[in-house]
């Protein structure tokens, strides 16, 4: 017989595994058949059949002997069993989950209904779920072929967002188990922004719709190809330029870069652009043209430092121009004194100076 403390504890820890284990399905969710949207309905319900049985055991007082107490005793060995076994499917999932190395495979798809409601516990808890229709042959996704339907869990974000009818993209990743799981569920919005360029191809809100989507999904090729159609529609937005400038930050897409930079820079000079310019000449490999871009820039803000570093950087790693870089790396140091990044190249283009020098005398 376990004492009255074992037993509290036991059920607080019943319920407390209960609720947490629900909390794992809805955060590593799965898509699946009509079962998925009532497995977290299996953890309120253990929850509360743990609550009751504390409250048999400790607020009723029934005695050992009744009846009641037999029933309850049956209640908890197949309670127990159940919260068990369904504790363990959801660490099954979170270990599927976060062991898992896959990428992310976008699925298009389209939401054919939303169901749910909020569950009052004291606490209320919203609770829904989307069945999902694959716009596309999603093999171990969302279903074998274009036209499945399946049903997963929303998040209280998604619920609030998405809505029945809407075009959206589900994001999966393939569990270390095999068993796919949903990542997130978002507004496809280049459905809709590609809808509005067939009504309207000039509309510029939706190109610039289309391109932020490629580039949050990393589609760089996409995302550069629409942003050169965009600039040839409305080829003075400068700052569309500067940002797909900005954005463009790998070396392999270094000439994509330079030619979004460079439509500001026929435009109008400017300081900072000509420094995200000459470092991308710089990626591309054309360091002629990134010394031109940084020197043509000193005037513009001639007590700015970077402008300085850039070409003492070229001097010393690239052109092999010792005492130029140690003259550029202090004027920087004049700019701002006690920079040791700076000291540190400035030392290290005198100290091959130095080298340099005595191979000469030598």
């Amino acid at each position: 017989m376990m004492r009255p403390w074992m037993l509290k504890a036991k059920y607080a820890l019943f319920v407390g595994l209960c609720l947490w284990a629900m909390a794992l399905q809805l955060r590593y969710r799965i898509v699946g058949d009509a079962v998925v949207p009532f497995l977290p309905w299996i953890g309120i319900g253990l929850s509360i059949v743990g609550s009751m049985l504390f409250l048999n055991y400790f607020l009723l007082q029934i005695p050992p002997d009744h009846p009641i107490r037999t029933v309850a005793r049956w209640i908890d060995r197949g309670a127990t069993t159940v919260m068990v076994l369904y504790v363990g499917y959801s660490l099954f999932l979170s270990a599927n989950a976060v062991a898992s190395q896959s990428t992310v495979v976008v699925h298009r798809s389209e939401i054919v209904s939303i169901s749910g409601a909020d569950i009052d516990l004291g606490a209320v808890i919203p609770y829904s779920w989307a069945t999902v229709r694959s716009l596309e042959g999603l093999g171990e996704g969302l279903g074998s072929g274009t036209g499945t339907t399946r049903n997963v869990l929303l998040t209280v974000r998604e619920r609030r967002r998405l809505w029945g009818g809407e075009a959206v993209l589900v994001y999966l990743r393939e569990g270390a188990f095999g068993t796919p799981w949903v990542v997130r569920i978002e507004r496809d919005e280049d459905h809709y922004a590609r809808e509005v360029l067939k009504a309207a191809p000039t509309a510029a809100s939706a190109w610039r719709n289309l391109i932020k989507g490629f580039i949050a999904r990393q589609q760089w090729g996409e995302a550069v190809a629409s942003a050169r159609k965009y600039l040839e529609i409305y080829p003075a937005d400068y700052s569309f330029a500067h940002d797909m400038g900005t954005w463009l930050v790998s070396a392999r897409h270094a000439n994509d870069r330079v030619f979004f930079l460079e439509q500001i820079s026929r435009h109008q000079p400017d300081y900072e652009n000509d420094q995200l310019l000459g470092f991308a000449y710089l990626q591309a490999g054309q360091t002629q043209k990134a010394v031109e871009t940084f020197q043509a820039s000193i005037p513009l803000k001639p007590k700015d430092w970077e402008a300085y570093y850039h070409l003492g950087l070229i001097d010393l790693q690239q052109l092999g121009k010792y005492q130029e870089a140690v003259d550029l790396f202090n004027q920087v140091l004049q700019f701002i004194p006690h920079f040791p990044m700076i000291e540190r190249y400035r030392d290290e283009a005198q100290q091959k100076l130095s080298a340099q020098m005595q191979q000469r005398m030598h």
